[in-house]
């Protein structure tokens, strides 16, 4: 699949990450904002990799494996997320590595606009993620599959060691030039690495949110740690997009 940078980068993400919430930022931080988009995509070189694998889940220890015994997903987040699901499709997407050098030299001299700079590459990140899901969903849907709202290593208790999972069966140093660091953080900075799980549709669940097994839409904040301290829940957001 080939993604595109869009003309524009949604501005309701970035508003957020620079905490003015639901209010409209000043005429100056407007233009801060406009003219850092514009940078943004003007520097950014996005790549993407993602593949379809099999899950498989283990009664005698209520844990999810991809592909084989070796892939284990640890928590119980995770096995919530992907409950129903028969397959999933692991992603990782990443602006390059030009845009993580823009921001720290931009740091040096002006970490207003810095800031400015993090958002907007934030906000693109998850635009190009949003651009796969909806591909992926018309896809499936000619499969009679059903798509889960995205998942990443560190959300609820999926460790961030997670990655290396990622890492090894996308291949993604070779693939698209994403690394990780000691501490299992994504290198270049700004990429993303997620699950999404796939579940038969039926002829009521098609085009509907995934439920659970009690009949409830899945919500992303109910199994997140930080919800309690979340900037974007403080201004009625969250940290993720519809799909």
């Amino acid at each position: 699949m080939k993604i595109e940078l869009p003309e524009k980068i949604s501005t309701a993400f970035i508003y957020a990450c620079m905490k003015f919430g639901n209010k409209e930022p000043d005429a100056k931080s407007l233009q801060l904002i406009e003219e850092s988009s514009k940078l943004i995509l003007d520097t950014a070189a996005p790549r993407t990799v993602y593949k379809e694998f099999s899950l498989a889940f283990s009664k005698e220890s209520d844990e999810i494996y991809i592909a084989n015994e070796k892939n284990r997903l640890g928590g119980q987040a995770i096995v919530k997320h992907l409950r129903g699901c028969e397959k999933c499709v692991l992603m990782a997407v990443t602006l390059g590595q030009q845009v993580d050098r823009l921001i720290r030299r931009t740091q040096i001299t002006d970490m207003a606009k810095a800031m400015a700079l993090d958002a907007c590459a934030s906000s693109l990140i998850e635009d190009l993620c949003d651009q796969i899901n909806r591909q992926l969903k018309v896809d499936y849907q000619q499969q009679r599959m059903g798509l889960t709202t995205r998942f990443s290593p560190g959300y609820g208790d999926l460790s961030l060691e997670a990655q290396e999972i990622f890492s090894n069966l996308l291949e993604m140093e070779k693939k698209i030039g994403l690394t990780q660091s000691s501490e299992h953080l994504l290198l270049p900075r700004k990429s993303v690495t997620a699950i999404i799980g796939l579940y038969p549709l039926t002829e009521q669940q098609d085009g509907e949110p995934m439920k659970d097994k009690a009949g409830r839409e899945f919500d992303a904040c109910d199994i997140c740690q930080r919800k309690s301290q979340c900037q974007f829940r403080a201004s009625g957001g969250y940290c993720g997009k519809p799909q």
